[in-house]
């Protein structure tokens, strides 16, 4: 199984504090396929978002089929492109 790393972020009690955990692949589709459905939904192609958020369109692609993780700042540009939240 592949796992993806990425940090979480929580303050202890002496406020400071790192963790680090592991997203599966499962989870990566699971992303994917909710960015794949918004973006359908909003009748906006993979070239169309590839342009909005400034990747190309294999990337988006890699995205919507679980096989990369978008970076937190990919994230953010592709929840305002598709004008949701990212729970959506």
């Amino acid at each position: 199984m592949k796992f993806y790393k990425y940090e979480v972020f929580r303050k202890n009690e002496k406020g400071k504090q790192t963790e680090q955990g592991l997203l599966t692949m499962a989870d990566c589709t699971n992303l994917g396929k909710r960015i794949r459905a918004m973006r359908s939904k909003k009748n906006i192609t993979q070239e169309r978002l590839g342009e909005m958020i400034g990747v190309g369109t294999t990337h988006v692609s890699h995205i919507e089929t679980g096989n990369t993780m978008p970076s937190m700042k990919t994230f953010v540009k592709i929840i305002n492109a598709l004008e949701c939240s990212a729970d959506e």
